[in-house]
């Protein structure tokens, strides 16, 4: 919830305007506040566990595009690296083609 820094309702607001000014509806928007995905810029997250829930998501949503973080998380915030190596995870997933 981007409550590190106690600002998680300032950084629930800052998305949603980010995703409006995307043309993202705020009813499209989730935020994933999970005991074991603890917002701290030192912990790298489960990468299962988070595939699975942005999965989750996407289906339920129908969503056709992810926008994410680099593999460096911008600035090298461990969880940020560890959404965009989720979201990597879920495209490979997705695209295997069995032999």
């Amino acid at each position: 919830s981007g409550n590190y820094y106690n600002q998680g309702e300032i950084r629930k607001k800052e998305l949603e305007q980010s995703c409006c000014a995307l043309g993202i509806p705020a009813s499209d928007v989730t935020v994933i506040d999970h005991r074991d995905l603890p917002d701290d810029p030192a912990v790298e997250w489960d990468t299962q566990l988070l595939a699975t829930l942005v999965l989750k998501h996407i289906e339920a949503k129908n969503i056709n595009l992810v926008v994410t973080f680099d593999a460096g998380g911008v600035s090298g915030h461990a969880n940020h690296i560890s959404l965009y190596t989720a979201v990597r995870y879920n495209l490979c997933k997705l695209l295997w083609v069995p032999p």
